[in-house]
């Protein structure tokens, strides 16, 4: 007789060295599949595995943060400056490496600093700017942020005159003078910091088993790694590379206006309102299509009188319509990036719009004495242009260089506004219209057609900065050989071409600076109407109703012209030169 514990652990013997080839693969096949699964490497070794994150936890015991790249194993400055954004940005109430003193002159700042990272993103970065040689105070830090690691839109933070403890002291902050926020690109992200940012391919290969038995199937391909794709490239691109402009709807947006008088002037009976109709793809300007424009009053009752042109929409509005009109735009938001023609899907390539004569010469330098002046200060400034230099790569380098040593500063542009085209080069200061007008009056007096865009911008970041959803703006845009119009905002310096079309900012423009010759043509025909010609901004069909108006204002004594033109001029709100010319 065999003991029941005998003879159970004897059998189990016997039948684990019983399975067969078929059962090992299928073992096999299930581990694979778990592994595949779950994402996880075929066997988990020191190569293969990815060094876990390096960690700071807080001393609050309730938060634990892994320490962004560039702060990882860098120096002690770096690490504090992601510790200070961390806690004014209100992730951690941890502040013991902050001054207490500091730490309570930022507490009234912290909820800023907060709905900055939540609009902009998290840190996905910390780079040294400047350093003192002794390795102490005062240094400069760059926090990066992002949505996510392939996110386009970047952010910088520059932390300057950050001072710490001298040793023996522990590691504290105990000075900063200031924060410069500021959208950039990526080529601004040190080289080696963009690679950590974006991450590295530890995916492991997945191990090969004999599945013979079951049969087999080709492995699907790899997918590529995410990078970031840049909207600024590079110098050698610029200059020799095949580009195109690229248009592709983001969102339909829709922008209601309404009016009130403004100044001091008293009320007339009649307006006429002159709308711009927003330059789409159809014509060139990738930004927008399908653009529609409305003038309309609210609730019931009589509508203002609307007459379309092919540059604008003119309105005769009367006084009692205005507390309830309003002017919709309605259109869809596209976004606009210069590619290299081989990396762009061919249905968002915008054909290179005919640059007529006329457009060409109102968009370069017209006064040469004042061109000459500027090409001169430019020169010597190393801003020239270069012989044999593309338009796309001489204005990237004027762009960009806007963005070293120049402040932005409303007032300087207010006292020197007559001196516009330069004051920017001269001053190095000044707010959007400076920097835009400047940039285009260079591109200009170096033979570039360009222009300055007037328009809004809007969206969460304008409402986050100014309380407003939207606020006036001026970009520019430049019509490079080759490529068309390129949209782009000089102010502080260039970092993109293009346009965005998302609703954290946007800009929509209303219209250039200058007028065009179609344009101008048509304003001609709104405010001097030919004589005898039947307008609906000079109704004659209501001839009869008006002077019988006259008549009982007047008496019916008889009216000479002089006399008809004033009354007419005061019931319909209009100059004396157009109720001359209605009354002829």
């Amino acid at each position: 007789v065999v003991p029941r514990r005998q003879l159970l652990r004897g059998l189990a013997a016997l039948t684990s060295r019983r399975h067969s080839a078929f059962d090992k693969s299928v073992n096999d096949l299930k581990e694979a599949l778990v592994r595949n699964t779950s994402n996880l490497p075929d066997e988990v070794t020191q190569s293969s595995a990815p060094p876990p994150p390096t960690l700071w936890r807080t001393v609050t015991g309730r938060h634990q943060f892994p320490l962004p790249p560039g702060s990882a194993g860098g120096p002690p400055i770096t690490q504090v400056a992601f510790k200070l954004m961390q806690f004014l940005a209100m992730r951690t109430e941890d502040a013991s490496v902050i001054a207490p003193e500091l730490a309570a002159q930022t507490m009234g700042h912290r909820q800023m600093f907060k709905q900055m990272l939540d609009m902009c993103g998290e840190v996905r970065g910390v780079a040294l700017a400047s350093s003192s040689p002794s390795g102490q105070s005062p240094q400069v830090v760059d926090i990066f942020l992002a949505k996510s690691a392939d996110s386009e839109q970047l952010f910088r933070v520059r932390i300057t005159g950050l001072r710490l403890a001298a040793p023996p002291a522990p590691t504290r902050l105990i000075g900063l003078a200031g924060f410069e926020p500021s959208p950039v690109d990526a080529s601004d992200v040190p080289s080696d910091l963009a690679a950590d940012m974006l991450g590295r391919d530890t995916t492991g290969q997945a191990a090969e088993f004999d599945l013979s038995a079951l049969g087999s199937a080709p492995s699907p391909p790899r997918p590529g790694k995410l990078s970031r794709q840049s909207s600024l490239l590079g110098e050698a691109e610029l200059q020799n590379s095949d580009l195109v402009l690229t248009s592709s709807p983001v969102a339909r947006h829709l922008f209601r206006l309404r009016f009130k008088l403004a100044g001091d002037m008293p009320p007339v009976n009649s307006y006429i309102l002159i709308v711009p109709r927003l330059k789409t793809v159809d014509v060139g300007h990738a930004c927008y299509s399908n653009h529609i424009v409305r003038v309309q009053r609210s609730g019931d009752g009589q509508q203002p009188e609307v007459t379309p042109f092919g540059n604008f929409v003119v309105a005769n509005v009367r006084r009692q319509m205005l507390s309830s009109l309003a002017v919709e735009h309605e259109f869809t938001n596209c976004r606009v990036r210069v590619q290299p023609r081989a990396a762009a899907h061919r249905d968002e390539i915008v054909p290179v719009p005919d640059l007529l004569p006329e457009e060409r010469a109102n968009n370069l330098a017209d006064d040469p004495d004042q061109a000459e002046r500027l090409r001169r200060l430019l020169r010597s400034q190393g801003l020239g242009r270069q012989s044999g230099e593309r338009d796309i790569a001489y204005a990237v380098r004027l762009g960009r260089a806007l963005a070293n040593g120049y402040k932005y500063d409303v007032e300087a542009t207010e006292a020197h506004v007559a001196d516009l085209p330069s004051v920017i080069f001269e001053l190095r200061r000044g707010d959007c219209s400076a920097f835009n007008a400047g940039f285009v009056f260079a591109l200009r007096a170096f033979g570039i057609p360009a222009r300055v865009s007037l328009g809004f911008k809007y969206g969460k970041a304008v409402q986050q900065a100014c309380g407003s959803i939207v606020g006036p703006h001026a970009q520019a845009e430049f019509f490079a050989d080759g490529i068309g119009w390129v949209p782009c905002d000089a102010t502080l310096g260039l970092k993109r071409l293009g346009h965005d079309a998302s609703a954290m900012l946007s800009f929509v423009q209303w219209r250039p600076a200058s007028l065009t010759t179609a344009e101008a043509e048509e304003l001609s025909r709104v405010f001097v109407p030919s004589v005898g010609a039947s307008s609906s901004l000079a109704p004659v069909a209501e001839s009869v109703p008006l002077l019988q108006g006259l008549e009982s204002r007047l008496g019916k004594g008889t009216l000479t012209p002089g006399d008809l033109a004033s009354a007419f001029a005061k019931q319909r709100g209009l100059g004396r030169d157009a109720a001359e010319a209605c009354v002829q």
